[in-house]
C-alpha cells in the first residue's frame, strides 16, 4: 500500500518490551506464554485502516506443573503416579526426569503419566522439557517416601485341639487379621483363637502414613488322646478288679 503514513502496532496481551511500535516493523517480546491477537493500524493517503488477527501469534514458555494421581501416603518401595501438565509448549515435547541418572522421554500430549519408584526419605527430581520449538522450561519434584512397618509374628505354634493361643503383634497400627474363624476380635493387636484344627493366620498391619506389612503365623492342633474301657464289670466286694484301658498317646491314671 502507497502513501502510507503513519503505523500502529498493538498487542493483547501487551507485550512487555516492545520496540519498533510506530513503524512498520515493531519487536516484541512478551513475558507470559500464549495465543497474542495482533492489531495494525495505519494511515494511507489520509485513510485510516485496522487489521486485526486474533491469534496471530503463539508465544512458547513451556512451564509444568504436576499433579499426584495416588491415593494416600508413598511408601518405601512403591510407585507414586504424577500427572505433568505442561503448559505454553508447542508438541512434541521432549522431556528428561533426573535423580542421578537422567530418564528422556517424548510426548504430543500436554498432560503425561510418569511413575516415580518409592526409595525411603526425600528425593528431589529435577523436570527439564524442551518443546518443538526449542523452548525450555524445568520444575523440581520432592518426594517424600515413609518407611514400611517392621512386622515379625514370630515362630509357629501348636497347641492342643480346641485350645486357646493368643496371638502377639506390635501396638501402634491398624490389624486385619485374616480368616477370622476362631478369633476374639481380628482387629485388634492380640487377639485369642481357638484352634480346632490347623491353620495359618495372615496378619497386615497400617501405619498412620498407609505403608502396610504382612506376616503369617501357623498354628498346629495337636489331637487329643482318646480313652476308653470295655464293658462295665461287677466284682464283690474288697475284690481286685484289672483296668485294661485303650488308649491313644501316653496315658497317666489318677
Amino acid at each position: 500500500m502507497v502513501g502510507i503514513s503513519s503505523y500502529s502496532w498493538t498487542f493483547s496481551p501487551n507485550c512487555n518490551s516492545c520496540t519498533g511500535l510506530n513503524s512498520n516493523i515493531a519487536t516484541v517480546s512478551f513475558a507470559a506464554g500464549g495465543f497474542v491477537t495482533v492489531t495494525l493500524t495505519i494511515v494511507a493517503n489520509g485513510v485510516t485502516y485496522t487489521y486485526t488477527q486474533p491469534n496471530y501469534l503463539y508465544i512458547s514458555s513451556p512451564s509444568l506443573t504436576y499433579t499426584s494421581l495416588a491415593a494416600g501416603a508413598i511408601c518405601d518401595g512403591s510407585a507414586q503416579q504424577l500427572a505433568l501438565n505442561f503448559q505454553n509448549a508447542v508438541p512434541p515435547i521432549n522431556y528428561t526426569i533426573s535423580n542421578g541418572v537422567a530418564q528422556t522421554f517424548t510426548t504430543n500430549s500436554m498432560t503425561n503419566d510418569f511413575f516415580f519408584t518409592g526409595n525411603q526419605g526425600a528425593s528431589t527430581y529435577t523436570v527439564s522439557i524442551t518443546d518443538a520449538l526449542g523452548c525450555a522450561g524445568t520444575d523440581s519434584i520432592t518426594i517424600d517416601v515413609n518407611p514400611l512397618p517392621v512386622l515379625n509374628l514370630g515362630s509357629n505354634q501348636a497347641v492342643c485341639s480346641n485350645g486357646i493361643v493368643q496371638l502377639n503383634a506390635p501396638a501402634g497400627y491398624n490389624y486385619n487379621w485374616l480368616p477370622a474363624a476362631g478369633l476374639d476380635n481380628p482387629t485388634i493387636a492380640n487377639p485369642m483363637a481357638t484352634i480346632i484344627s490347623d491353620i495359618d493366620y495372615v496378619l497386615t498391619i497400617t501405619d498412620g502414613f498407609g505403608c502396610l506389612a504382612t506376616d503369617t503365623i501357623s498354628i498346629t492342633a495337636n489331637p487329643l488322646p482318646q480313652i476308653s474301657f470295655a464293658a462295665d464289670t461287677a466284682v464283690c466286694e474288697n475284690a481286685c478288679v484289672t483296668l485294661l484301658p485303650i488308649v491313644g498317646g501316653n496315658l497317666q491314671i489318677s
